[in-house]
């Protein structure tokens, strides 16, 4: 067994909505006025000289695979870290947009996708 050197490197970003949008996991609407806490995008790397693991959180109630893939294959081009070696998950939290597959939320999900930049 060859005996490899653990490297390892956090990350993280906020990620913000802007006011207005429809907020998620409430059975009235409810829409975004500000923060009380900051939403974040955190990352773990770790390697062991082998093979490489990203971990990536959201603070977001859920992303479905489909926007899951763009993260993964960005890690990818950012940093060389396979998109197979990617892991996202997600805080689950009620404070922020809808980013699970409800028209209102739509629009979110994808720019949501398409702007979050993971630093490793």
């Amino acid at each position: 067994m060859k005996y490899c050197r653990l490297r390892a490197g956090v990350a993280e970003a906020k990620i913000a909505a802007r006011n207005g949008l429809r907020l998620e996991g409430t059975l009235t609407p409810r829409t975004a006025k500000g923060a009380r806490a900051p939403l974040f995008a955190k990352a773990l790397f770790s390697s062991n000289g082998e093979k490489d693991l990203a971990t990536v959180t959201l603070d977001l109630f859920g992303l479905q695979k489909e926007d899951c893939d763009p993260v993964a294959n960005m890690v990818d081009e950012q940093s060389g870290i396979k998109s197979e070696s990617v892991m996202i998950s997600c805080s689950h939290t009620h404070g922020a947009p809808y980013t699970v597959p409800f028209p209102v939320g739509q629009m979110w999900r994808r720019s949501t996708s398409r702007k979050l930049e993971i630093r490793l």
